[in-house]
Formats: C-alpha cells, structure tokens, sequence
C-alpha cells in the first residue's frame, strides 16, 4: 500500500476517533494502526496470488490467439505465417496449428493457488 493511502486511512481513523476521551483516541489510533497494518499484508499476500496465476494467464491468452489464427486460416484456406519472437517465421498449415495447440500444456499450478 502506498505511504498516501496509508496515511489518508490513519487520518480518516484519527478524525473518526477525534471526538472521544484522550484514552479512547489512544485505543482508536491503536485499532486504526492494526488494521492498515492488516490490509498492508492482505494487498502483498493479493499481489503474489496475482502473481502466481501470471502464467496461466499468459498461456490462456497464447493458446487462444493460436486458436484464432488456426480458425481464421481455416475459413480462410491458406497456410499459417507465424512469427516467432521476431526471430523467424514458421509456415504451418491448420492442421499443424491445432496439432500444437493440443499439447500446448497449461503451467503447473502455483503452491500459493492451492
């Protein structure tokens, strides 16, 4: 979380809690603090779930994209061009397309997913 929102939730908590007693205001500032502290943690252990699934979504995006170039070449009745990382073109027919796709296996699930 950043240093500003951190500081606008302990502002906002604090001019919540500004009306009480001076040991009510220390027990708010005290409830305010955990409780930043607590979604600082939840938004870090969200932040590595996110980046866990990365992966798959990168490889849900790929796969869809080749299904589409193989059902577009497919209506299309030509050969596929690929280019692979810029790096050089592969000509495929439909057939081969699909053939990849098939064992085009998802990454392993993440520890965090689980």
């Amino acid at each position: 979380m950043s240093a500003a929102l951190t500081a606008v939730i302990r502002q906002s908590l604090g001019l919540i809690a500004g009306g009480a007693r001076r040991g009510r205001r220390k027990a708010a500032s005290a409830t305010a603090s955990t409780a930043v502290d607590t979604l600082e943690r939840e938004l870090l252990e969200l932040r590595a779930q996110v980046e866990a699934v990365r992966p798959l979504v990168d490889w849900a995006r790929a796969a869809l994209e080749l299904r589409d170039e193989a059902d577009d070449a497919q209506t299309q009745g030509h050969v596929i061009v690929l280019d692979v990382r810029g790096k050089a073109r592969v000509s495929v027919t439909v057939e081969q397309l699909r053939a990849a796709v098939a064992v085009f296996l998802p990454p392993a699930p993440s520890p965090l997913l689980t």
